[in-house]
């Protein structure tokens, strides 16, 4: 998590995917281009079945380089119908036999980067000796495309299309942000190999550009990197804490659970090894659970941390992170009841009053409350009510698992078990009595 650049960020994303939609001069090939770097939650909602359909309906005169070419980017998002695969395999064919840089032409898709795209992703298409053909074909006017006066923008894309054919090395992907963009891009798509310090220089550059106004496609392209970065880099930056960093990892605290060691019978073997439970019976418990899971990650994390005296009162705090001014709260509810529902609420509001007063060294209070009621229907009152407390930052209830025998219902069994076997012995003895009178 890049806590100094989040703002900033999230204002670049925004401006990115407005972009994405908003532009009205996209072709079905431009739709298709995005549609390849957002298989799934594409900003753009392109209706990729009615692509295709346009684009295998061309035929004669009526087709071009583009219509081949979306069919291409639109073959390794989804399989194509049986119609459409064979007028991308007839369209690769054909555009393979025109004769590239044409003397007295205008170049047309030999410098048009999702074009070329396109084109090279279809000629996967082929059997191995078309596809060595096709792949040869393009590989002839590659030099002459490196050697003309491209944007960065087509220069960017042309070098994926270039890596697709395994000619990297004549045309290589540029320094500049979107070069950079399209290597991260790449990459995720597996046509290039990955370079992690790439993803650092990208984020820098998308960082330093800030809000510039993109083309759609290359906006695509910028926002396309920056997911792939979201996804590669560590959720928290260990040397810029924030917060939300520690609210991150408890939030998923309830999700670990799934693995607690709870066992129904052994699962050694051994000579007598009973079943091994995890038993979370008080706060002090909690507290260790947070501390085992917090300490890790949070090198600064201190416990039974003493705070400046308030009055009469001495607190001390179950855990806490100096340097963000945060004390994490243990707390355990039993019961669901209404007045075990208001003892929480007073407990973490008096907590409030005394941890985060001035001078204190402290401002802010995450508390983290193990509900064995598994009263999940109170959950979001008390939450709404807790964080309204001044210096209450955040509140997470972790319900106990289903499977965790809770202290209650232990004892309940226990005392259960014991009358039982009490009624037992009576009923035996009042027997034996009986059997002893009839004897006489």
């Amino acid at each position: 998590m890049i806590s100094h650049a989040k703002p900033l960020l999230h204002a670049i994303e925004a401006s990115l995917s407005a972009g994405i939609q908003n532009s009205s001069k996209l072709g079905d090939l431009e739709l298709a281009f995005i549609s390849w770097i957002f298989p799934k939650n594409n900003p753009r909602s392109v209706d990729m079945n009615l692509l295709e359909k346009n684009a295998a309906a061309a035929s004669g005169a009526q087709r071009t380089y583009r219509e081949v070419a979306t069919l291409g980017l639109l073959s390794v998002i989804r399989p194509l119908n049986g119609d459409s695969q064979k007028a991308l395999i007839d369209g690769i064919k054909w555009i393979i036999q025109r004769p590239a840089y044409a003397p007295n032409g205008t170049p047309t898709f030999e410098i048009h980067g999702i074009a070329l795209l396109g084109i090279a992703l279809g000629m996967k298409s082929l059997n191995e000796a078309d596809k060595e053909k096709a792949f040869a074909w393009m590989d002839g006017f590659l030099p002459k495309t490196a050697g003309a006066n491209l944007d960065s923008f087509n220069r960017a894309v042309i070098a994926i299309a270039a890596s697709v054919i395994g000619r990297s090395k004549a045309f290589p992907f540029s320094s500049d942000s979107l070069g950079t963009c399209a290597l991260i891009v790449s990459a995720e798509n597996g046509i290039s190999e990955s370079e992690d310090r790439k993803m650092a220089v990208a984020l820098d550059e998308i960082l330093s550009a800030g809000l510039t106004r993109d083309d759609a496609t290359a906006a695509a392209l910028k926002l396309g990197a920056l997911n792939c970065i979201y996804r590669s880099l560590p959720r928290i930056n260990f040397k810029s804490l924030a917060i939300e960093d520690v609210i991150s990892v408890l939030s998923g605290l309830a999700h670990s659970l799934k693995r607690w060691t709870w066992e129904s019978a052994s699962r050694t073997g051994k000579k007598g090894s009973g079943p091994v439970r995890w038993a979370i019976e008080n706060e002090y418990h909690l507290q260790n659970l947070l501390w085992a899971i917090l300490s890790p990650v949070f090198s600064e994390l201190d416990d039974e941390e003493n705070i400046k005296s308030s009055g009469p009162a001495h607190p001390r705090a179950d855990l806490c992170i100096r340097s963000l001014e945060l004390v994490i709260e243990a707390k355990y509810m039993r019961g669901s009841s209404q007045s075990e529902q208001s003892k929480m609420m007073n407990e973490l509001s008096a907590d409030a009053g005394l941890y985060c007063v001035p001078g204190s060294g402290y401002s802010r209070i995450i508390a983290v409350i193990w509900d064995d009621s598994r009263s999940t229907e109170h959950h979001a009152e008390m939450i709404k009510g807790l964080e309204s407390v001044p210096g209450i930052e955040k509140a997470f209830f972790v319900s106990r698992p289903g499977r965790m025998q809770s202290l209650i219902s232990r004892a309940k069994k226990s005392v259960s078990k014991k009358g039982a076997k009490i009624v037992s012995k009576s009923r035996a003895s009042a027997s034996a009595s009986a059997r002893q009178r009839g004897r006489r």
